[in-house]
């Protein structure tokens, strides 16, 4: 449904592929999908983003340790 209901209580109807969604203190009818049997809806687990992040390497002289040494 997405953040635009959220927290909102609603009713869901559902007879085969067919599914109404219905606010239910207005009785407003939100959504009307059709389910496709084709589709796994079920979600894999799977990371959506990249796979890793790539780790940043350090530039001399920018944040290193100097051991009270002044760079330069």
């Amino acid at each position: 449904m997405g953040r635009t209901y959220a927290g909102t209580c609603v009713i869901r109807l559902v007879q085969d592929l067919q599914t109404r969604v219905i606010n239910a203190a207005t009785g407003e009818l939100l959504r009307d999908p059709t389910l496709d049997p084709s589709r796994d809806y079920q979600p894999t687990g799977a990371s959506k983003g990249p796979c890793c992040k790539t780790p940043k390497l350090p530039v001399p002289g920018l944040g290193q340790p100097t051991h009270g040494r002044v760079p330069g």
